[in-house]
């Protein structure tokens, strides 16, 4: 199984991921504030949490920090999973409409992990440096892999292939979109498995972790910021700073026989 790490801030309480592997007898690693420490170890073993260092604020420096953990660690692959993580489910392939088959936090991780090695028994030279899901069920894609797509909040990362890559430190927000955008102008490649279903609150509306950056306007100047970087790729929504839509399909011309080939493994693996 790969290693799992989950950012978290002032959620002991509701850091449901966590409760979830905890329930599995699954490992898994908070990477916490000192502040936070004492709360945390009243619902989790000590074993459990990664106090980071002090120089590590905010979201974008501690995304960084845990990819440079799993590169000083050697980790190949390695799980960055949001904390509040409620349900996980999966399109059983050949099924259509809304049906769907719930899965426990263990089948998933289980069944991912084994799915990436077909993957690489296949393709041991892949270009791909980062897997996603779908986040709830609106909108399921027929194709259950698209490439070079928004990715979030479950991050699968390839650290072998994002070896010379980092976040941007200055981004307040977007910092995972930003990351997207830099690996794919470097030729890599991410997958989404649209089929694979999760579940958890709207960003900025569960208390803790970025309640306080969104409250004070956080995710508009990440927006603002984005913009300043990649003008071509994003539009903005005039009455709401917030909401924006993303261009993806520049990093998608030319790839087609590469998603092919992926929806090809999925249906043969599956």
């Amino acid at each position: 199984m790969f290693p799992i790490f989950i950012p978290s801030k002032s959620r002991s309480n509701t850091c449901t991921t966590a409760q979830l592997l905890k329930k599995y007898g699954l490992p898994f690693t908070l990477f916490i504030y000192n502040d936070d420490y004492d709360d945390y170890l009243l619902k989790f073993h000590k074993d459990n949490l990664f106090i980071v260092p002090d120089y590590v604020k905010g979201i974008t420096a501690k995304r960084q920090f845990m990819l440079d953990y799993a590169r000083s660690n050697n980790y190949e692959w390695f799980f960055m999973i949001d904390d509040d993580i409620q349900k996980i489910y999966v399109r059983p392939v050949g099924v259509i409409g809304k049906s769907l088959t719930p899965l426990t936090i263990k089948e998933f991780v289980e069944t991912i992990y084994k799915f990436i090695k077909f993957i690489e028994s296949k393709n041991p030279y892949h270009s791909i440096y980062e897997v996603g899901f779908k986040e709830r069920a609106f909108g399921i894609q027929k194709s259950p892999v698209s490439i070079n797509t928004d990715i979030g909040p479950i991050h699968l990362m390839n650290v072998k292939n994002i070896e010379n890559i980092n976040y941007d430190s200055d981004m307040i927000a977007l910092e995972d979109t930003d990351f997207c955008v830099r690996n794919i102008k470097n030729n890599k490649i991410n997958i989404k498995l649209n089929h694979f279903i999760f579940f958890a609150p709207k960003s900025g509306t569960n208390k803790g972790g970025l309640e306080d950056i969104y409250n004070q306007s956080g995710k508009t100047k990440g927006v603002i910021q984005f913009k300043e970087k990649y003008d071509d790729l994003i539009k903005i929504d005039d009455t709401n700073g917030e909401k924006y839509r993303i261009n993806w399909s520049k990093f998608k011309q030319g790839k087609e026989s590469i998603e092919k080939d992926l929806v090809e493994l999925y249906n043969e693996f599956f």
